[in-house]
Formats: C-alpha cells, sequence, structure tokens
C-alpha cells in the first residue's frame, strides 16, 4: 500500500471537516478527523524564518526544519517582526503564530528597562497590524523564579580608563540609583573619590574582585569588579525588586502575550516544536482556506 500524501490526508481532512459540520455531536467522525489532522500536519513543508538579529538562533538541527533568515519588507510587504515565524510552504500560508525567544536574563532586560520596555511594546504593536499573525507568543528559557530571583550586573564605570570617560559614568551611576549630584571625581590609585555640594562617595579597591561603596562615610555596598575588553570595570549587582517584576510580568499577560515559562534552551525548542505542530491543527480551516 503506497505511503499517504499530505495531499491525500488535505482531502481526508476536508471529507471528515464537512462531515462533522453536519454531525457536530458524532464522536466517531470527530475522532476521525482528529486522526487525519494529526497526519496531515507532521507531512506538511515548514520552513522557520528567523530574526537577523537573533544573537544566538535555534538551529535547524535542533528545530528539525530548514531555517532562513527573515524576509525583508519589500518581499513580505510587512515590517519584520518577532523571532520566529512559521511559513507552510504546501498552502503559500503562515501559521499565526509569532514567537519571541528569550532567555531569563533577555526577558528581564526587556521588562525591567523602560527604554527596552517600549521597544518590546512597539514590537507587539506591529505584531498586532500585521494579518499573517493573531498570536505573540514569549518562550522564556527559564522559570519563572529564575526570573524573579536574577541579579543582573549593571555596569558602574572602567577601571585604568580615561578620567573624562569615569567621570562621566559615574555621575551617571550616581544620579540613576541614588538621585545624588557629583560634579566631581578623582582617582587616588586605590578606587574614586565623588564630590558634591551635599553628598561625598567613596569606592575603595578591597580585592581584585571587589569593592567597596561607601556615601556620606554611612552607605555600605559592594560592587564587583569583572573582566571587560581587555581591562576590569566596576558593577554593581542591584536587581528591582521582586513585587515591580511580578508587576511587570503580570502587564504583558494582561495586554493578551502569552509567556511561556520553558525552563530551559532544550524544553524552549521541545515547546516551540508542540506550537507548530498544534497551532497547525488548531488552525487548519485558516490553513485549507475552509473559513473566510
Amino acid at each position: 500500500m503506497a505511503t499517504k500524501t499530505v495531499q491525500d490526508y488535505e482531502r481526508d481532512v476536508r471529507k471528515y471537516h464537512e462531515a462533522v459540520s453536519e454531525y457536530p455531536d458524532n464522536e466517531n467522525l470527530q475522532n476521525k478527523l482528529k486522526y487525519r489532522l494529526s497526519k496531515w500536519s507532521s507531512l506538511l513543508d515548514i520552513q522557520i524564518h528567523i530574526a537577523k538579529n537573533e544573537g544566538t538562533p535555534w538551529q535547524e538541527s535542533e528545530i528539525g526544519y530548514p531555517c532562513i533568515p527573515m524576509l525583508k519588507k519589500a518581499t513580505s510587504k510587512q515590517a519584520q517582526v518577532g523571532d520566529y515565524q512559521t511559513y507552510l510552504k504546501d498552502y503559500d500560508v503562515w501559521l499565526p503564530i509569532l514567537i519571541e525567544r528569550k532567555t531569563c536574563e533577555d526577558w528581564y532586560g526587556t521588562l525591567m528597562n523602560r527604554s527596552n520596555r517600549l521597544r518590546f511594546k512597539r514590537e507587539i504593536e506591529k505584531f498586532r497590524q500585521d494579518p499573517r499573525f493573531n498570536l505573540m507568543i514569549v518562550i522564556v528559557e527559564g522559570t519563572k523564579n529564575d526570573f524573579l530571583t536574577y541579579i543582573p550586573s549593571v555596569y558602574v564605570a572602567s577601571l585604568g580608563g580615561h578620567i573624562v570617560t569615569q567621570q562621566k559614568n559615574l555621575i551617571k551611576f550616581f544620579k540613576r540609583y541614588y538621585k545624588m549630584d557629583f560634579d566631581k571625581v578623582v582617582e587616588n590609585g586605590c578606587g574614586f573619590v565623588c564630590e558634591g555640594i551635599d553628598h561625598k562617595a567613596t569606592i575603595t579597591l578591597r580585592s581584585t574582585n571587589e569593592a567597596e561603596l561607601r556615601i556620606d562615610g554611612g552607605l555600605n555596598e559592594i560592587l564587583t569588579i569583572k573582566p571587560l575588553y581587555g581591562k576590569h570595570a566596576l558593577y554593581l549587582n542591584r536587581g528591582a525588586s521582586i513585587e515591580s517584576r511580578r508587576a511587570s510580568a503580570a502587564k504583558i499577560v494582561v495586554d493578551d502575550i502569552h509567556v511561556e515559562w520553558a525552563g530551559n534552551l532544550e524544553e524552549a525548542i521541545k515547546t516551540y516544536l508542540q506550537y507548530i505542530r498544534q497551532g497547525c491543527i488548531h488552525n487548519y480551516e485558516r490553513i485549507l482556506r475552509l473559513k473566510q
């Protein structure tokens, strides 16, 4: 017996779709339709379009489908949107599910940084204006607990760099994180002394990987020292409050964007593949143009 093709299963799907439409309560017909849909979806000629700004994209060997760079607007007639788009070559149609892929660190940076958050909102608006898609899913390669407990390293200033650049970065740092104005920065060999009209701060190197920050002699915070472009730099290890993280994550879901906490890279890819498969089955009427 010859192996059935995607076209063979399409004919079966159309037949049982009509039968179920006429007899919607018939479980036997429903099961036959589900079986044909499962077989049909597994044979589809699928192509993954990946955004060019994906730093370390999922590989074709991991996904199991051919991967190409996302189409330019001149070709697709739509602005590039999302990280992963699914194209069904058999039917010259896009699966209406758009995927944003984030590591835990990426997702924190997207939600907790104002400029990044506004950029993501603009991405959401582009998605909503694109008739090819009706569902945006963010797949996070981490757990929600990873997100809530993640502590980012915030760049403060480089060590051994130009004093003017150091001064600029330190003044900006104190303005943003302590709401304090400093106008004078002096490097003293073992750190920095920052002076302003109302406050004085000192950063003292304690070891090769730590520095002590004191403001007006009272506030004590430990900065870390890490390599940066062949030199070393100071970093503040402090994140947003857990409640603000919960609030930011909740706002995205309330805005009708689905977030999938996949846990790790391997599970994220498996989750994505299931979204493709189940998305094809769920949207078969649209794909086969059975419903206008």
